[in-house]
């Protein structure tokens, strides 16, 4: 039986080619082909187990792509069982959109744990505490965090989303987005068990899960979504402040009137003047779809909405400092002409 001497001596190894009229890959040929089928099989067995990390994805879609090439370098002579095997593989990685959707759910569901375990650990550590002490903790928290990432993306990393609504997402876009859709789920989930909120900020909610889904499933405008929920998260922290400082007993103090103050003007500032501006601008491009334009133009009449209850809060808030601050001049005026406190 004739035939070339290499091919006998390597025989075994299914990567190596027979030398009837064909002539061998150069070693650095072998090696590549062989490192790429290694990671395609890798990427199935983790797709079939639905563990979908971002990095081993394109590793395998690459490799996928570049074997599913019959000319491409490192493929080029590949016997009919060899371009086989690498094709089946190529049809169970090369499904972008079906690895992106799953890529995202799991995150979402992994932000959804995080938040329901933060929940589960406050409410065991603070066990004198109310089941809201507990959820007002998870927002406070989820509320740093959104302003910082949501901040550092429109700000830093960019795009812009005055400039570029409407534009693809980002990788760490979608990160953001897929933390903060598992926080409203669970939030969302927390109010209606507990019927703890108002039919305004259920709408809120929704409004904001349903706009964070169309985006991360259309792929685009998570510039945009991420510039509402920096507009929307930033008065959070100190909503909730309020809140935290009432149970401990200083809400009428210097600290509850200073984090008053922020709150309300970083609530007429940003979230109304600067999400005035996000909304024209988002109008006004042609790129973002109708329903992404919908849902701001909702978010903002909610934010309205939000904003006359404020304007109530801070009325009669400063009609009773003035009240405060009369009795406490008329008490210094009477101290002052007869040295005494008048009775009355």
């Amino acid at each position: 039986m004739g035939g070339c001497p290499q091919a006998k001596r390597l025989s075994s190894s299914p990567l190596l080619l027979g030398c009837q009229g064909v002539a061998l890959r150069p070693p650095r040929q072998q090696v590549t082909l062989r490192r790429a089928l290694l990671r395609l099989r890798r990427v199935a067995a983790w797709r079939r187990v639905l563990l979908f990390g971002g990095v081993v994805i394109e590793e395998g879609e690459r490799d996928a792509s570049f074997l599913a090439k019959g000319g491409c370098e490192g493929t080029q002579g590949a016997s009919q069982a060899e371009r086989t095997a690498a094709l089946g593989l190529v049809g169970q990685v090369t499904s972008p959109k079906t690895s992106m959707v799953a890529s995202m759910v799991l995150r979402v569901a992994l932000s959804l744990v995080g938040w329901l375990s933060l929940y589960t650990w406050s409410y065991r550590r603070h066990k004198d505490r109310t089941c809201e002490w507990s959820c007002r903790l998870v927002t406070l928290t989820h509320g740093v965090l959104a302003t910082c990432l949501s901040g550092y993306i429109g700000f830093i990393d960019g795009p812009w989303p005055m400039s570029y609504p409407g534009s693809p997402n980002t990788t760490l876009q979608v990160h953001a987005l897929c933390m903060s859709l598992g926080y409203f789920l669970f939030d969302l989930g927390w109010c209606v068990y507990f019927k703890a909120e108002g039919a305004l900020m259920l709408a809120h909610h929704t409004v904001s899960i349903l706009g964070i889904t169309v985006s991360l499933a259309l792929g685009e405008s998570a510039a945009e979504v991420n510039g509402v929920i920096f507009g929307s998260e930033i008065t959070n922290p100190l909503l909730q402040a309020r809140w935290f400082l009432r149970q401990v007993g200083l809400y009428h103090t210097l600290i509850g009137d200073v984090v008053d103050f922020f709150f309300v003007v970083l609530f007429a500032g940003v979230r109304i003047g600067v999400g005035a501006w996000l909304m024209y601008c988002v109008l006004t491009s042609p790129k973002p779809k109708w329903f992404i334009k919908a849902g701001g133009v909702i978010m903002y009449a909610v934010s309205c909405v939000f904003l006359v209850s404020i304007c109530q809060f801070v009325r009669r808030k400063s009609i009773r400092k003035y009240h405060a601050w009369r009795s406490w001049w008329n008490k210094e005026m009477n101290l002052s002409a007869n040295g005494y406190l008048k009775e009355h």
